[in-house]
């Protein structure tokens, strides 16, 4: 089913351009033929299956970051700074937390075929929940990148010590936590 923007897949031959032709190579050597035609041919408007989509990113990390762990909240939390890089940069900082969180829907719709996204604040504290639904069989590493992608975008509207914390008991709510001071 194509329910997940090619967004990632985009993000990475920009990543893989800076990194050089041989990882690039080196990359295109690790993927199958369907995977290696998906990336090819991703455009940013493009949807794709989100498995397809997590298992091409899966083999990328260690290609692009083998000096140390990359993992899909790092790739998250990098993917945020792209997304909202340039004229972005300047507009995120003007909104209140508050919009972002009450935006989480429209962000989700976005980006995503398959279930429902929604935020709210929490009451009394620093913090926000970003609850996923009609979504039970989110993949983890999706959680991990999710994770990563809202600890970003929370800094960059000017949040001190972000936090995220993924809550995946309940397959019918998955929810991300974030917090900070």
């Amino acid at each position: 089913m194509l329910d997940y923007k090619a967004t990632d897949i985009t993000f990475l031959k920009k990543l893989f351009i800076k990194a050089g032709g041989a990882r690039e190579r080196e990359f295109l050597d690790v993927l199958t033929a369907e995977e290696a035609e998906v990336y090819q041919h991703a455009l940013p408007v493009s949807w794709v299956d989100s498995d397809m989509n997590f298992a091409i990113v899966r083999k990328a990390l260690p290609i692009l970051y083998p000096s140390h762990r990359a993992d899909f909240g790092h790739f998250g939390y990098e993917l945020a700074g792209e997304d909202f890089g340039g004229i972005y940069k300047i507009l995120i900082r003007i909104v209140s937390v508050e919009y972002v969180v009450a935006s989480m829907e429209k962000f989700w719709g976005t980006f995503n075929r398959k279930g429902l996204g929604s935020g709210r604040m929490v009451p009394g504290t620093k913090q926000a929940v970003l609850t996923v639904t009609q979504y039970p069989d989110m993949a983890q590493p999706y959680l991990e990148l999710l994770s990563g992608y809202l600890q970003r975008l929370f800094e960059m509207i000017g949040l001190k010590n972000v936090r995220t914390e993924i809550d995946a008991q309940d397959r019918e709510a998955l929810k991300c936590l974030v917090s900070w001071d």
